[in-house]
């Protein structure tokens, strides 16, 4: 017998039913990521102020402001950390915040009802360059901007431990549970993900799915110089800079999880795939995260950051290409991991260097 592929997976020509079968980890699956790379891109971006009532014009001592932002044009490439500067009211937060609504190639979502934001978003993906040559697979998602502005609160429920077969429409209660690591939130986290249309077109085993969220987390986690027992207690008992960088674990898969595409190929190592034994390669795409921290860091002590966070931002730009935006009134948090620094004024932008 021989197997053959049906939705991209490898199966059995007996049943039709993916080969690997539906379970926790599988052993048999080994799972790859191919990362790619992000852009972001606004041309002429300007959000408007409600208009304000007759009476606010009349008793207003000073002219109403129109702009929370005007006609902000901006590229950020991947591997950039990009401080924004300004002072409160300067249009920071604001400009986060629509990178964080936007929906991608949907030009409804340039503006809302009421058409308070105009101008041109587009996120883009592409493949990263191999000795000069240019990787020519699939065309490529790119992955959502996140907004994350404070530490991440624990866990207030249960995961089924035990039960490696997971049903979303079955309560937890009625499974034998306890309190789960964070290694057991973030698996679960992952994979009741936002994610993308082409791996939910494909209806991927919970086997399968699960392999691939163990392959982002795993690499993220040295990524972020997170060390890895860690991740086997519970929020609670992870110092604070710890529970900053479980957040920004968090904030990465909520943001790459809508890029990941179906699997180039996955095939069997010693076509013993009939037999139940034998390893086979699970390979995919994903693009790497878009941040968007807005005074994440404000509140710790400069010597922390610097301390205990400062590598894990470093690897997660220059290694994995992340691209992180961060808004902040103290600069000195990003001492020497600064890519470019931007001020703002009244919604405008005043210097970029």
């Amino acid at each position: 017998e021989t197997a053959c592929v049906v939705n991209g997976l490898l199966a059995s020509p007996n049943n039709n039913k993916s080969a690997l079968g539906v379970g926790g980890d599988n052993d048999a699956i080994i799972a790859k990521v191919s990362w790619g790379v992000p852009h972001v891109s606004l041309d002429s971006v300007s959000h408007c102020y409600p208009p304000p009532s007759m009476l606010s014009r009349l008793l207003s001592p000073i002219p109403v402001r129109t702009f929370a932002l005007e006609d902000v044009s901006l590229e950020v490439d991947a591997a950039s950390l990009v401080v924004l500067l300004g002072v409160s009211g300067s249009g920071k937060s604001t400009l986060l915040q629509i990178l964080n609504d936007h929906t991608n190639n949907d030009p409804k979502n340039t503006g809302n009802d009421n058409q308070l934001v105009k101008g041109t978003i587009e996120i883009t993906c592409s493949s990263r360059v191999v000795d000069n040559m240019e990787n020519v697979n699939v065309s490529w998602c790119p992955s959502r901007p996140i907004i994350i502005n404070q530490k991440p609160k624990a866990p207030d429920y249960e995961y089924d431990i035990d039960c490696r077969v997971r049903d979303k429409k079955r309560p937890i209660s009625n499974a034998k549970s306890s309190k789960g690591t964070l290694w057991d939130w973030i698996m679960e986290y992952g994979l009741r993900g936002n994610w993308s249309e082409a791996v939910v077109a494909l209806s991927l085993s919970h086997g399968i799915k699960r392999q691939i969220v163990k392959e982002i987390v795993q690499e993220l986690v040295l990524a972020l110089d997170f060390d890895p027992p860690q991740l086997h207690k519970g929020l609670s008992e992870l110092s604070p800079s710890g529970q900053v960088r479980f957040g920004l674990l968090c904030a990465c898969l909520d943001s790459i999880l809508p890029s990941v595409q179906q699997q180039i190929d996955l095939e069997n190592n010693d076509g013993a795939i009939n037999k139940g034994v034998g390893r086979f390669l699970l390979l995919f795409q994903a693009c790497a995260p878009i941040l968007l921290l807005d005074e994440l860091l404000d509140t710790e002590p400069s010597s922390i950051t610097q301390q205990h966070l400062s590598k894990g931002l470093t690897q997660l730009v220059h290694k994995k290409g992340a691209i992180l935006l961060s808004a902040t009134h103290l600069p000195q948090i990003y001492s020497g991991l600064t890519t470019r620094t931007m001020t703002l004024s009244s919604g405008k932008i005043l210097t970029d260097v």
